[in-house]
């Protein structure tokens, strides 16, 4: 029988995707992170919010995926 490692082990039984508390936590840790930054450049440089807005939740979903 040949031997199974356990990164295998792990990700067979493992979901695909999990939202958990952790990811949770993530998500909105990030938020906390991101949106004073976003802000403060749509301020500064005088930027349309929506634009800048709209193509952070694009590079969002892209690095996702």
């Amino acid at each position: 029988m040949p031997a199974v490692s356990t990164a295998a082990a792990r990700t067979a039984t493992r979901p695909r995707l999990s939202f958990d508390r952790q990811e949770w936590s993530g998500a909105f840790g990030d938020l906390g992170t991101d949106l004073p930054l976003l802000v403060g450049v749509i301020l500064a440089c005088g930027l349309a919010a929506t634009s800048v807005l709209i193509g952070f939740g694009v590079m969002r979903i892209a690095t996702a995926l």
